[in-house]
C-alpha cells in the first residue's frame, strides 16, 4: 500500500507579514498554522504529516494536535531559512513506495480531504 506524507514548512520571521503562520485568522487563534494542521488531521488520506519548523510559537501551537500520532514536529534545518528560501527546495508532499519518495508536487487540502 502506498503512503501519502504532507510536509509543512514554516520558518519564524517572515519579511513583510509579522508572524504570519501564527497570528489569529479565519477563525483560528492559532493562525495559518493551526487553520492547516487541524484541516491535515481531519483527512484520512494522509499517513504522516511532518511540520518542519523554528518557530516555538508554531511547535506551541502543533503541540496541540500531538495526540494524532501521524503528526511530527522536527526542527527545520538552518539551510531552510533564509527569506529568499527557493520553495523547491523542500518537499511539500511526497509518495513513499517501498522506501523510495517520489514528488507529487504541491498538494492542497481539497485534493487530499475526500
Amino acid at each position: 500500500m502506498d503512503k501519502v506524507t504532507f510536509f509543512l514548512p514554516t520558518r519564524k520571521g517572515s519579511q513583510r507579514v509579522i508572524n504570519k503562520n501564527t497570528r489569529p485568522f479565519a477563525g483560528y487563534e492559532g493562525g495559518l498554522i493551526e487553520n492547516k494542521i487541524h484541516q491535515l488531521v481531519q483527512t484520512k488520506k494522509i499517513d504522516e504529516i511532518i511540520l518542519s519548523t523554528n518557530d516555538e510559537q508554531c511547535i506551541a501551537i502543533a503541540e496541540k494536535y500531538i495526540s494524532d500520532k501521524r503528526l511530527k514536529i522536527i526542527s527545520r534545518p538552518g539551510a531552510l531559512l533564509k527569506y529568499n528560501q527557493p520553495s523547491g527546495s523542500y518537499l511539500l508532499c511526497s509518495h513513499n513506495h517501498r522506501g523510495r519518495a517520489y514528488p507529487l508536487g504541491t498538494c492542497n487540502y481539497s485534493t487530499l480531504r475526500s
